[in-house]
């Protein structure tokens, strides 16, 4: 498998950079605390795909995501922001790593990486309060779920470039483990789903660029 080229922000989406594109604020913020250095949760699929596409449209950038009669579709030659693959996701996670965890192959280090349910006292916690992976991003383990692109199914099991998932699965994948999780969850690997419209406590999201590629054939 081989990737193109893409950025991917060093932490989520936080509820104060949410609030200033959308205007919005789900009402279950207001039972957690205040600190918009939180990351944005309760935050549905849809949600995250139109945050990207109206931070696209505030940098002047063009959109990815467009609407349609079927769903949302994605124009990845586009050069605006949207959520990463589950690929791209995992890529960056892993920072060139093969272990379990990114930090290695003892959950025992989880406390100094991430925020999950030993440590966080079941609430979410300030982004980049952890330490980072070796690539310098930071929650990709703990503190929320993060929301891809990507439909959930198998995965293909012939190699191919910029794999994209089952887009027409009802559900979305989710990465990364949150506070409510046991360090178990948080391995690099660990897959979930959710449905676009599930707006949960523990499910956030990150942004992506990509250098701007054509549809794969």
């Amino acid at each position: 498998m081989r990737l193109s080229p893409f950025a991917m922000a060093t932490t989520p989406v936080t509820r104060d950079f949410y609030y200033s594109l959308t205007k919005h604020r789900p009402k279950e913020w207001r039972y957690d605390s205040i600190d918009d250095t939180l990351p944005a949760t309760h935050v549905t699929w849809e949600d995250a795909v139109r945050f990207c596409n109206a931070l696209s449209l505030s940098s002047g950038r063009p959109s990815c995501y467009r609407r349609t009669a079927s769903g949302w579709d994605c124009d990845w030659a586009a050069d605006g922001y949207r959520l990463p693959t589950e690929a791209e996701w995992e890529y960056a996670c892993r920072a060139g790593t093969e272990t379990p965890w990114f930090w290695g192959a003892d959950q025992g280090q989880a406390g100094r990486y991430a925020w999950f349910s030993g440590n966080s006292g079941g609430q979410p916690h300030p982004v980049a309060t952890k330490d980072p992976n070796p690539w310098g991003l930071y929650d990709l383990a703990g503190n929320c779920w993060e929301w891809c692109w990507d439909g959930y199914g198998p995965y293909d099991p012939q190699a191919v470039d910029d794999p994209r998932g089952a887009v027409r699965d009802g559900r979305r994948v989710v990465r990364g483990g949150s506070f409510i999780d046991e360090p178990r969850i948080l391995r690099s690997a660990v897959r979930g789903r959710f449905t676009p419209d599930y707006p949960h406590e523990a499910i956030g999201f990150r942004c992506v660029r990509g250098a701007g590629r054509p549809p794969v054939a």
